[in-house]
């Protein structure tokens, strides 16, 4: 995975749980899943961290208003962790097994805790057909697990992501 990749992941990830990330506190993380939560809070604050050592106040305020942010503010945002990745090879690497921890934990929750007709619009929702992927008869472990594989070869994981958060809102996995 290129740091282009990865860096939109992050952000997809942050996205929908910037206001939380911020005032943290032990309902809230109840809320939305204790290990999705710990996980993107490591990110926010690793990212958040990196852009403070460098002096990068426009990312640090696109940052903290992640959720508020328009489209070409997270473009942005995503250039400077690009940026800051390529300057710095530790970070770049520390960054790829926080977003990869986070992929597989929601790639878990897809799998495990998705009903049959959430895992349905996930589909719908990312334009793919409930047979195209893997035809029937096949469990929802298969089409989940059809559907990682899927999106992960096509570099859509964001998409992905922001689906899952429509679908099933807090991600309480």
């Amino acid at each position: 995975m290129d740091s282009t990749q990865i860096s939109l992941i992050a952000v997809s990830v942050l996205t929908p749980l910037a206001p939380y990330l911020i005032k943290v506190g032990e309902t809230i993380a109840q809320e939305i899943g204790k290990a999705i939560f710990g996980q993107a809070k490591d990110l926010y604050t690793a990212l958040k961290k990196k852009f403070d050592q460098v002096g990068d106040v426009q990312a640090q305020t696109v940052l903290e208003i992640l959720d508020k942010a328009s489209d070409v503010q997270r473009q942005q945002l995503v250039n400077h962790i690009v940026q800051q990745a390529q300057n710095d090879a530790a970070f770049a690497h520390a960054l790829e097994i926080q977003v990869n921890e986070i992929s597989t934990l929601l790639f878990e929750c897809l799998q495990n805790k998705f009903m049959l007709s959430d895992l349905k619009q996930v589909y719908f929702r990312l334009g793919i057909g409930w047979n195209d992927l893997i035809g029937e008869p096949a469990t929802r472990s298969e089409k989940a697990i059809a559907l990682i594989e899927h999106i992960q070869v096509r570099e859509r994981v964001p998409d992905l992501i922001k689906a899952m958060w429509v679908v099933y809102p807090g991600l309480r996995c």
